[in-house]
């Protein structure tokens, strides 16, 4: 089994987090939500102001339990029947 994820810092300091995916096996065990912590924790020690996750209505919620606000919606984007939600976390009161 792979673990899959990524954490990209954009010009203006912001961080994106995509690909944190865990194999259909391992679902409902706490795996997501260590991984989303993790990368949490690690982009808190940058200076970034804010994390960006773009995702569908598959994943949504399970962002949205860890603080990620969803600012935007635009459907079929990744395909027919598969719409983006783009969302964010602030980290500093000034982003």
């Amino acid at each position: 089994y792979s673990l899959q994820s990524s954490i990209d810092f954009e010009k203006d300091r912001s961080a994106s987090i995509s690909w944190g995916m865990i194999h259909p096996d391992f679902h409902g065990q706490g795996w997501g939500t260590k991984l989303t912590q993790y990368r949490i924790a690690r982009i808190k020690k940058t200076d970034a102001p804010k994390i960006n996750v773009r995702t569908s209505q598959h994943t949504w919620k399970f962002y949205e339990k860890m603080g990620f606000c969803l600012f935007q919606t635009q459907k079929d984007y990744w395909g027919k029947g598969l719409d983006l939600h783009d969302m964010e976390l602030k980290l500093s009161p000034y982003s």
